[in-house]
């Protein structure tokens, strides 16, 4: 073997091995895959999920959007938070959403119902679902959604686009999937506020306001209407 063909050889080999990482990163792994058996959305890894999209009927859906840290420490995944992209941008409760990717990941069917029709389809209701969910995991995007009442033993029905069934499922996963956009938006009046970075505040209500400034060595002090050194504690309790 020449030493040009070995060269050859070698890139080539790196060309695929490259090839094959970013194919990888992209896909779920067979593994992962197995390890949803039983589940009805065997490809839902909830710290993999990067985009959830949850419809009511033909309304807007709430469309959410996972924000990561760029670098990863020791190799450990950064689960990053959760923001709200559509119908408005704004911060996302993270206990809210992850409550709602618990419910979509221990989605289990009571019954499974293989190879339906076109007629099923719309006798279930799944023509025209109550709920749509989209999610993204790993570059692939699945959409599940939820029709009508299952009349024998409860529940209600679902499916996933691309298969040939339907599943039973428990109509608990109603409590999630209703929430409206106030449920899933942060709490905090003030998303992202930090006491500790203030360095001015300024009351108003009555009369004149009350200035407060954070002088560089973290004191507080009145700027007005009277001027004199602020008291830290009532300042600390207010910023709290």
């Amino acid at each position: 073997m020449t030493k040009n063909t070995t060269i050859a050889l070698t890139v080539i080999n790196a060309a695929l091995f490259a090839f094959i990482m970013i194919y990888e990163r992209g896909t779920l792994s067979t593994t992962e895959t197995s390890e949803r058996s039983g589940q009805v959305l065997s490809a839902f890894v909830r710290d993999q999920v990067e985009r959830v999209e949850l419809a009511a009927g033909e309304e807007p859906p709430i469309v959410f959007v996972r924000e990561r840290n760029e670098d990863e420490e020791d190799g450990v995944l950064d689960l990053g938070t959760w923001r709200i992209a559509e119908p408005m941008a704004t911060e996302a409760d993270d206990d809210a959403v992850d409550s709602l990717l618990g419910a979509l990941e221990w989605l289990t069917p009571t019954r499974t119902l293989n190879d339906i029709t076109a007629e099923d389809r719309a006798q279930f209701g799944l023509d025209a679902p109550r709920y749509t969910v989209r999610f993204t995991v790993r570059e692939q995007q699945v959409e599940v959604v939820f029709g009508g009442e299952a009349p024998a033993g409860g529940g209600l029905y679902a499916a996933v686009a691309g298969e040939d069934r339907a599943y039973v499922v428990s109509d608990d996963i109603l409590e999630e999937l209703g929430h409206d956009l106030a449920h899933f938006r942060s709490k905090e009046l003030f998303a992202g506020f930090h006491a500790t970075g203030s360095r001015r505040l300024e009351l108003r209500g009555g009369g004149e306001p009350v200035v407060l400034q954070r002088e560089a060595e973290g004191r507080w002090q009145l700027g007005g209407p009277e001027v004199g050194w602020a008291r830290m504690g009532m300042v600390d309790g207010l910023l709290r």
